[in-house]
């Protein structure tokens, strides 16, 4: 120990002379030994000393040191390893650093990996990010430039991760490659069809913590380059691609990773404009069935539930929240798929308007607004008066509970947003004839009780929406 510091020492205050005609291959070699050591503070002496050794080593040496650490960092869990690697690249930084920008390309992102690096109640974890961010920021021209710039190696690595046996490498992968779609904006080809078919790679097989990243990083990149995915580019994937293989990722059993999944699709229809409604119901649908009235229970717990009842109950109120949210944004504007569909998805919304916690009635009546703004019965071309009377008997006989709802104005404000798309639709479309009496006077009532609210922006919404239904007569 006391030869590694004395060593360490001599090279800081450039006493070269010595160090240089001794064999730096086995003074790299016995240092090796010390980087895993479980001291800690044994372990930043070697590092330090190897990070001052490298500037008198051959690139030979260099590369087959680095070469061992990369190994080391991919292949090996223990902490210990993670840690000697993080200490000894960025003590190479500080006190090597023309060593370091030599074998930038073998070290900057093993650095961008290590700053994914996913911190656990051990020791360290988060230290060792810190050490491989400041290796990062200290060597790349901002983060876009450094990722742009060495895009091919990062991609390399990131799917290296990706494959590995280890589940936290994996996630460290995905976080990775996470990074790189969202600072990266919009890519082009080649690129494009690099960190496309990189994250797609990930996606086979079985769920793993972390492994939504990927579904994220994906909705990201078609978000930020839809465009470009239109056209045909050899070695990229086409939209079909990551719609079906998102499609099948929304088919995993796991609840919280199919929520992910479900969202990160409906993102990707939505900005694609593509059709797979039919999909999604077939997933969906039984999905919204199944919390039904008596498994939902009462809106709010009772006191005497076990915790795991409460938590069991907010997850179906999730899943039902990510329900309505994903099938308002996949609705598509297709008179096939919408004559198929239009009348089952509308009775499945009206009925959780009548049955749900105030937080799935709020995603209900925005799913709602996204329905009836694509309905294609208000086109003349696919009109269909006796469908569009139905669909509104069934709008409207539910959407009074959320227009009188007392306790939450978010409610009520989106309700009166529907009311008012409703009425603008019918107005352009001139198809008045397909909203009943009734129905009108169900909705000049609801309103009524709106002319006290608490909110006077609502109060005078309500007041117009029900003058414009009663000149109807």
């Amino acid at each position: 120990m006391q030869a590694i510091v004395i060593l360490a020492t001599a090279m800081k205050h450039d006493a070269f002379d010595k160090v240089k005609s001794l064999p730096t291959g086995k003074l790299m070699s016995a240092l090796l030994s010390g980087l895993t050591d479980r001291n800690s503070v044994v372990q930043k002496s070697f590092a330090f000393a190897m990070g001052h050794l490298v500037r008198t080593s051959r690139d030979s040496s260099t590369e087959k040191l680095l070469h061992k650490l990369s190994s080391w960092y991919m292949e090996k869990e223990e902490p210990v390893y993670r840690a000697g690697c993080a200490l000894t690249v960025h003590a190479m930084g500080r006190y090597s650093p023309d060593v370091l920008k030599n074998h930038a390309k073998q070290v900057l992102p093993l650095a961008f990996l290590g700053m994914h690096e996913v911190p656990e109640e051990e020791k360290g974890e988060k230290e060792n990010s810190t050490l491989w961010t400041e290796v990062w920021q200290e060597n790349v021209p901002g983060t876009q430039g450094g990722i742009r710039l060495y895009l091919q190696e990062l991609i390399s690595i990131t799917q290296k991760a990706l494959q590995s046996q280890s589940w936290k490498m994996k996630a460290q992968g995905a976080a990775a490659m996470a990074s790189i779609a969202k600072q990266t904006g919009s890519l082009v080809p080649p690129h494009l069809g690099m960190v496309l078919s990189a994250l797609l790679q990930g996606l086979p097989g079985r769920t793993w913590t972390g492994k939504e990243e990927l579904l994220k990083a994906i909705a990201s990149v078609v978000s930020a380059c839809s465009a470009e995915l239109q056209k045909s580019v050899p070695g990229q994937p086409t939209v079909t691609d990551v719609v079906q293989a998102l499609l099948k990722e929304c088919r995993k059993e796991n609840l919280k990773y199919k929520m992910v999944a479900l969202r990160c699709a409906a993102e990707v229809l939505q900005v694609t404009k593509e059709d797979r409604f039919k999909e999604l119901a077939d997933i969906i649908f039984p999905l919204i069935k199944k919390n039904s009235l008596e498994s939902m229970g009462a809106a709010f717990p009772k006191h005497d539930e076990e915790d795991e009842d409460m938590r069991e109950k907010e997850i179906q109120m999730e899943s039902l929240i990510c329900a309505f949210d994903t099938l308002g944004k996949a609705w598509p504007r297709s008179p096939e798929t919408q004559c198929c569909y239009r009348q089952e998805f509308c009775k499945l919304m009206c009925d959780r308007l009548k049955l749900s916690t105030w937080k799935v009635q709020l995603a209900v009546l925005q799913a709602m607004n996204a329905y009836f703004q694509g309905l294609m019965l208000f086109d003349e071309e696919h009109s269909d008066p006796v469908a569009l009377t139905e669909i509104l008997l069934e709008t409207c006989s539910s959407i009074t509970h959320s227009l009188e709802n007392k306790s939450y104005t978010s409610i009520r404000t989106e309700a009166l947003s529907v009311i008012q798309l409703l009425l603008t639709k019918l107005q352009e479309a001139q198809q008045w004839e397909s909203l009943t009496r009734e129905n009108r006077e169900l909705l000049i009532h609801s309103l009524s009780t709106m002319a006290s609210d608490s909110r006077p922006e609502l109060q005078e919404r309500a007041l117009m929406l029900k003058k414009t239904l009663e000149n109807l007569d």
